[in-house]
């Protein structure tokens, strides 16, 4: 296989500036976290938060010390990033605009044009689904020849069951629960949800990506993986209950 490169939404500053080095680049992973803040990982400091494998990408290569995204909402940011455009010239400036297809071109687009194999696992928040009707052909791909997204971890949960947890486990539920109360809703609790590491979608969607960079092990390709962790409502499964407690969290300032 050839070597991967690995970059993390911290070391991304401009995409488009890889389509520069066409005849030095190999393969590309981009691995993104949702809502994952700096100051909760071991690479920038934080020695109670356990990221090893972040660490780990830290030390292998490059931390930026000074990095900011283009836009402080999530879909923005990450079709700013897909495009090296700012906000107002992709055309997604709030949290639910669609990713407009004409006049875009993607990082992927470019590479698939250099016959690459594309793919996009994860969150995506294109937001395509709002313009739905107009896509007699279907909703655009952005550029990615695999997309692999909830649906297909529905679809697999579907078909592999995950087993019950213990009556004994308290866990997070929106049963009941409205967004006017926001702590709840955001789990201040701290409780897992009900589901088992092996079925967590974070699982689901590294398998993925692991089976995706096997099958292309003999091609170039461009994969970005996107987790939804930890994005509020802080999901994590029922193995990590109690792994940290509230009490013991530094609250930074500023």
């Amino acid at each position: 296989m050839k070597p991967v490169v690995i970059l993390s939404l911290m070391l991304l500053q401009s995409l488009s500036s890889l389509a520069q080095s066409i005849p030095n680049l190999q393969n590309v992973v981009v691995i993104v976290a949702d809502d994952h803040a700096l100051k909760v990982t071991g690479a920038y400091g934080n020695q109670l938060i356990n990221t090893p494998n972040i660490d780990r990408l830290s030390k292998e290569g490059i931390t930026f010390n000074s990095a900011y995204c283009n836009a402080p909402i999530c879909s923005a940011s990450r079709q700013s990033l897909l495009t090296g455009k700012y906000p107002h010239a992709t055309g997604v400036n709030l949290l639910f605009t669609p990713f407009p297809d004409e006049g875009n071109v993607t990082i992927a687009e470019h590479l698939r044009d250099h016959e690459y194999q594309t793919a996009i696992i994860g969150k995506s928040h294109w937001n395509n689904w709002v313009w739905a009707p107009i896509y007699l052909d279907g909703q655009p791909n952005h550029g990615f020849n695999q997309i692999v997204d909830n649906n297909d971890y529905r679809a697999y949960l579907k078909n592999n069951p995950p087993p019950p947890v213990s009556e004994d486990i308290d866990y997070y539920s929106r049963e009941h629960l409205t967004k006017d109360n926001v702590a709840a809703w955001m789990n201040w609790q701290v409780l897992p949800h009900p589901i088992d590491d092996k079925h967590s979608s974070g699982t689901f969607y590294a398998d993925q990506a692991v089976a995706f960079i096997k099958e292309n092990s003999n091609n170039p390709f461009f994969l970005w993986l996107a987790f939804f962790e930890p994005h509020q409502p802080y999901y994590f499964p029922v193995e990590y209950t109690g792994k940290y407690q509230p009490e013991h969290m530094k609250l930074h300032a500023g």
